[in-house]
């Protein structure tokens, strides 16, 4: 297993007038993945061209997908989620990143799918 590894997942913005804060963002990762306690994620500038090194520390918690209202449960995916609080002021169609850092399995899963989630305020 290889701890603390980044992984930054890019956004071209989501199709909607309203601001991010309040949204939250679930984040699955495949099979053997695992998120640390704490520092799993940070958000990075919106716009990277505009100057990068601002970034901002985000509130998540770790949840099993059993609990959440999902319709599709997919079994190559990890039983525990991040779920990323949103707390930017800026529009859902702006460009941004997250960086999450992750655990690797020893082993590379079969099949390195990810599920990423953008779920509206007061959801969970």
């Amino acid at each position: 297993q290889q701890s603390g590894n980044k992984v930054v997942f890019r956004f071209l913005g989501f199709h909607r007038g309203e601001v991010m804060r309040g949204h939250q963002l679930l984040v699955q990762p495949p099979k053997g993945f695992s998120f640390p306690l704490s520092g799993a994620a940070r958000q990075l500038a919106s716009e990277p061209a505009a100057g990068l090194g601002s970034s901002e520390e985000l509130a998540y918690k770790l949840a099993q997908v059993g609990t959440l209202p999902l319709d599709d449960p997919m079994p190559v995916l990890e039983s525990t989620v991040l779920l990323i609080n949103l707390t930017s002021y800026e529009p859902l169609a702006s460009r941004f990143s997250i960086e999450l850092t992750v655990n690797n399995p020893g082993v590379d899963p079969k099949v390195n799918l990810w599920r990423g989630l953008l779920l509206p305020p007061n959801l969970v």
